[in-house]
């Protein structure tokens, strides 16, 4: 399918599923799918948008904490995902991918130690949660001519495995984040 075809089917989606929100307000699921769809075409503060009508008809649904904060992150807005985070591990705090989420937000804006805290506080409610066990990083701030260097490492059980190692310029920690989910996703 080409690019017009994909984008008009995208918009022609999302029209459909703000048509029934809007005629069944009450509707969690509509909402929520008016809100993915959204995402899905780019369209950020929309989705927000959606899923914030969504939470308020279910206001203690973490997933749709999630959903909103990790759409402050794709909008640039690290203060705003953060305190969402937090408020949503306020409310539980055992919910480990919140604090693997909490802990990439942090390495993305450069704050090494509180990325381990927050991920050293996932370990702790599931030492066997996959994810978590991957995302121990070794943030060192060794400083090489301009670049910095990062070590990967799987903890599980006590131990620390090594995965792999990376060098990046101090102003591309994002690319960090991304170079380190990629990796990930491999294992």
């Amino acid at each position: 399918m080409d690019l017009a075809k994909e984008l008009q089917k995208g918009i022609q989606e999302v029209e459909n599923w703000r048509n029934l929100a809007n005629m069944n307000p009450d509707q969690l699921m509509l909402w929520v799918n008016l809100g993915n769809s959204l995402k899905n075409m780019g369209r950020i503060q929309e989705a927000k948008d959606a899923f914030l009508v969504a939470l308020s008809i279910s206001p203690m649904s973490f997933a749709l904490q999630n959903n909103i904060a990790n759409l402050c992150l794709i909008d640039g807005d690290t203060v705003q995902a953060i305190n969402r985070y937090k408020t949503i591990l306020s409310l539980d705090s055992t919910l480990v991918d919140i604090w693997l989420n909490l802990g990439v937000v942090h390495a993305s804006s450069g704050r090494k130690n509180d990325a381990r805290q927050a991920w050293m506080r996932g370990l702790e409610y599931d030492s066997d949660n996959f994810d978590a066990m991957h995302v121990h990083l070794h943030l060192n701030a060794t400083d090489l001519f301009t670049q910095n260097y990062t070590e990967l490492y799987i903890h599980h059980d006590g131990t620390d495995t090594y995965v792999s190692d990376y060098y990046f310029d101090s102003d591309s920690s994002q690319d960090l984040v991304v170079m380190i989910s990629q990796t990930l996703m491999l294992l």
